[in-house]
């Protein structure tokens, strides 16, 4: 995964590998998840990629499918779509970042 800083003309690898992810609030947060790996957790991080927290949104691991905010990049709020290891089982969570980031 890249970030460019300055419209396109340079671009830095912030996360190696191919990753699933959305941008919220204009930028201001990125979550990721790892595409076609089992997870138990979601990154995140509030400065462009310069470093990443993680939080763990399940006991059972889990492939990410998707993650999907609304589509005005507002909000601080995404769902994660994804399906439980050896099952058919949908996953789906709520994260709400709101309240950990003061602007």
């Amino acid at each position: 995964m890249y970030i460019s800083r300055d419209g396109g003309s340079k671009w830095r690898s912030v996360k190696p590998g191919n990753w699933i992810y959305e941008i919220g609030d204009h930028g201001a947060i990125i979550v990721v998840a790892k595409k076609g790996e089992l997870t138990t957790e979601i990154e995140f991080s509030w400065d462009e990629g310069e470093s990443w927290s993680q939080v763990t949104v399940s006991d059972t691991p889990f492939y990410v499918n998707n993650i999907v905010t609304e589509p005005d990049s507002l909000s601080l709020q995404f769902i994660v779509f994804g399906v439980q290891e050896a099952s058919t089982d949908e996953f789906l969570v709520h994260l709400d970042f709101t309240t950990l980031h003061v602007k």
